[in-house]
């Protein structure tokens, strides 16, 4: 399939649900890529995904408004993780290939930056989404550990399992060495919080 050249990110509007809940209700329903109930009934994935500010949602959408994919961005977690971002992404099957998954990874790096945000966290990648794990791959992400048989495919008749894959992107450190970025503000560097390095883990964390 060709690539999609006339392609436009924005925020996702209420109306813009009626083009996303028929692809993504396809691509919960097939339980190989989320960790979301295959059965999951549409309002609880209305919530789940139109998400209120802090967090944002977004919709990339061709040169007829059509929506091709959506993304969401937010902290990974609260308080003292609040510094690390997560997003989960959706293409519609139809418009797969054609670099949509590609732009949306793209600007949601940029958002992250934007906002401050010290790396970005995926949580659950399943290994058997190898066209998912070498996008973020390529767009500078690295695998930081992989759990066994995390992951329960609807495809086995033995109920085998394949792994998650958590990664992390580690944005370029500060300008001025002395200092660091936080969500948008500037404050004198904790010398406790050094930027991640690929292979490190604190205390059942990924830095």
């Amino acid at each position: 399939m060709n690539v999609i050249h006339a392609m436009l990110i924005r925020d996702a509007m209420p109306d813009d649900w009626a083009a996303i809940w028929p692809f993504l209700r396809r691509i919960v329903a097939a339980g190989e890529t989320y960790c979301y109930d295959r059965n999951l009934a549409e309002e609880q994935a209305r919530r789940l995904w139109l998400l209120e500010p802090p967090g944002r949602t977004v919709v990339a959408v061709d040169a007829d408004h059509a929506v091709l994919g959506t993304a969401k961005m937010h902290a990974n977690q609260g308080g003292p993780g609040a510094h690390v971002a997560t997003a989960s992404f959706m293409v519609d099957p139809q418009h797969g290939g054609r670099g949509v998954g590609r732009a949306l990874g793209e600007h949601v790096l940029a958002w992250a930056r934007a906002q401050g945000y010290r790396a970005m966290q995926f949580n659950a990648v399943v290994e058997t989404n190898t066209g998912a794990v070498a996008l973020w791959r390529s767009l500078g992400f690295k695998i930081l550990a992989t759990v066994p048989a995390a992951f329960i495919t609807q495809c086995t008749a033995t109920s085998g399992c394949t792994s998650c894959t958590v990664i992390c992107e580690c944005p370029p450190p500060p300008t001025n060495p002395d200092m660091e970025t936080y969500r948008g503000l500037s404050r004198v560097k904790n010398p406790d919080m050094s930027p991640c390095r690929e292979g490190e883990r604190g205390n059942g964390g990924t830095f």
